[in-house]
């Protein structure tokens, strides 16, 4: 029998440097969204971007904002306090929007007893 050679190893492709590389001072998405000649390298078709170098400058103003901003856990309530408070509507307005919502729903009798449970109410508030 005829030996048959082995299909040779297949390679991973290499990046290939770009026509024009530069240093990019875009974080990784924006430098996927702009021309290849923005990127530093291109790897299977994709721009990558290199490593961002952080000066002591940079680091220094991180550190600054989030000293200033303080934590920042999100929850629900987080901005509370900077809400203006709601205003609360009186007892009357509210017996009679009640009395209008109930209206069509029940006997002209049971609307009279309704009527007369919501006077006495606001007589008592």
């Amino acid at each position: 029998l005829p030996s048959v050679p082995a299909p040779a190893a297949r390679e991973r492709p290499r990046p290939r440097r770009c026509a024009a590389p530069r240093r990019v001072d875009l974080d990784c998405w924006s430098v996927a969204a702009a021309s290849r000649s923005d990127a530093d390298t291109v790897l299977h078709g994709l721009p990558v971007c290199a490593a961002r170098q952080d000066t002591a400058a940079h680091k220094m103003w991180f550190m600054l904002v989030k000293i200033l901003k303080g934590p920042m856990t999100p929850n629900t309530y987080m901005y509370q306090s900077a809400l203006p408070y709601l205003p609360l509507p009186s007892v009357k307005d509210t017996c009679q929007r009640y009395l209008r919502s109930v209206k069509p729903l029940v006997s002209d009798e049971r609307y009279k007893e309704i009527e007369s449970m919501a006077a006495t109410f606001v007589s008592n508030v």
